[in-house]
C-alpha cells in the first residue's frame, strides 16, 4: 500500500491540503466546521497518516524536540525528572531526548553539539556552580531552564529543591532520634546544592545538640569511594563507630544499607541508622524526599513558554519531606 499523504487525503476528502494540514496540527486558525474537522481526523487516522516531521520542521524552522541533560542516566531519581518533563512536553506536542552528561569536562563538547539546530530548547538537570557549559547555550540563544541543581547565575530560570531544608530536615531527624555521633556524606562539592545541604546539616545538628559529633565526608564521588568509606566507618571498634549515617546523594543510602547488612552483618537501624536523600516516598530506605517529577514538569512548562516567546514563571523552590522508612527508627 502507498503511504498516505496530504495529497491523497485531499483527494479522498475533497478539501484543500493546507486546510487538512492545519487541522491535523491542531492550528487554531483553521476555518473548518466541526463536522469536517472530525471527518479529517477520522479519515487520517483510518488511513494511517503520519505527518512528514522533517519537512514540517524545515518549514517552521523548529524541531519540536527538546533535550533533558542529566548527570546520571542510570539513577532512578533522575528518571523521575524525565518522566515529569516528558509528560508535560507530550501535551504540547514536543518530544524529549535524553542526554547523559557525566561530570567531566568533555561534556562541554556534548552541550555545544546540541546548539547546532538539533533541539528547540534544553532542560538542564546537571548544572555545576559555576558551570562553563552553559555559555554555549547562551551564545547560541538557545532557550534553557535549570532544574535539580542550582547554576549560581541569578539570570537563569531555575526550578530547584530547597537544599538548605534537605540538610536541616536530615539533621533534625537524626538528632531528635538521639544520635550524637553522625557521619554525613556528600559527593561533588562543586555542586551548589551539595554545599547548601552540608552547611545546613552541620548548622542544624549543632544548634540542637552542641555536643553532637558531626563528621563530614566530602567528594565521595564513585561507588568505589563509597564502599571504601563504609568499610572504614563500620569495621572500627563499636565504641567509636557512628550511630547514624546521612547520605546526600540519591543512590548512596540504598547501597549503604546493602553493605551494612549483607557484608558487615549489622542490623539496620539497631546497630547503624541510615538516612538518604531523593528516594521515593514509599521506599523502605528512610529518606528526605524531593518532588522530582513535579520539578521536571514545571521546568518543562517554563521551557516551552520560553520557546513559544510567552511569559513564564521566574522559577520555584520546592520543599522536601521526610519519608521515615525503616532504616532510621530506634
Amino acid at each position: 500500500m502507498e503511504k498516505p499523504t496530504l495529497k491523497s487525503l485531499s483527494k479522498t476528502l475533497g478539501l484543500d491540503p493546507s486546510l487538512i494540514s492545519r487541522v491535523l496540527r491542531g492550528a487554531q486558525d483553521a476555518r473548518v466546521s466541526d463536522a469536517n474537522r472530525q471527518r479529517i481526523i477520522q479519515t487520517a487516522k483510518k488511513a494511517g497518516y503520519r505527518p512528514n516531521r522533517m519537512g514540517r520542521s524545515l518549514r517552521a524552522r523548529s524541531s519540536n524536540v527538546v533535550a533533558l541533560l542529566t548527570p546520571d542516566i542510570a539513577n532512578p531519581f533522575h528518571s523521575l525528572f524525565f518522566r515529569g518533563a516528558e509528560a508535560a512536553a507530550r501535551v504540547a506536542g514536543f518530544d524529549v531526548i535524553l542526554g547523559h552528561l557525566g561530570d567531566v569536562h568533555q561534556s562541554e563538547e556534548i552541550v555545544e553539539s546540541i546548539t547546532q539546530g538539533l533541539v528547540d530548547g534544553v532542560l538542564v538537570a546537571c548544572a555545576w556552580q559555576p558551570d562553563p557549559r552553559l555559555k554555549f547555550l547562551k551564545a547560541a540563544n538557545l532557550p534553557y531552564v535549570v532544574i535539580n541543581r542550582p547554576s549560581g547565575d541569578p539570570e537563569d530560570i531555575q526550578f530547584l529543591p530547597d537544599d538548605t531544608a534537605v540538610g536541616a530536615i536530615a539533621a533534625k531527624t537524626l538528632v531528635d532520634l538521639g544520635h550524637r555521633h553522625i557521619v554525613a556524606v556528600f559527593s561533588q562539592m562543586r555542586l551548589g546544592g551539595m554545599r547548601l545541604r552540608r552547611d545546613a546539616f552541620v548548622r542544624q545538628a549543632l544548634a540542637q545538640a552542641p555536643s553532637c559529633k558531626v563528621t563530614i565526608k566530602e567528594e565521595v564521588n564513585t561507588y568505589a569511594d563509597l564502599r571504601a568509606l563504609i568499610h572504614e566507618l563500620l569495621t572500627g571498634p563499636e565504641e567509636v563507630r557512628p550511630s547514624a549515617l546521612f547520605f546526600a546523594h540519591s543512590q548512596y543510602a540504598g547501597i549503604a544499607v546493602e553493605e551494612a547488612t549483607l557484608r558487615y552483618k549489622l542490623r539496620v537501624p539497631d546497630d547503624i541508622a541510615i538516612l538518604g536523600c531523593g528516594t521515593g516516598r514509599d521506599s523502605l530506605v528512610s529518606s528526605v524526599c524531593i518532588p522530582a517529577e513535579t520539578i521536571g514538569a514545571d521546568g518543562m512548562n517554563a521551557l516551552l513558554d520560553l520557546i513559544a516567546g510567552n511569559p513564564c514563571r521566574p522559577g520555584a523552590m520546592y520543599e522536601p519531606v521526610l519519608n521515615p522508612g525503616v532504616t532510621i527508627a530506634k
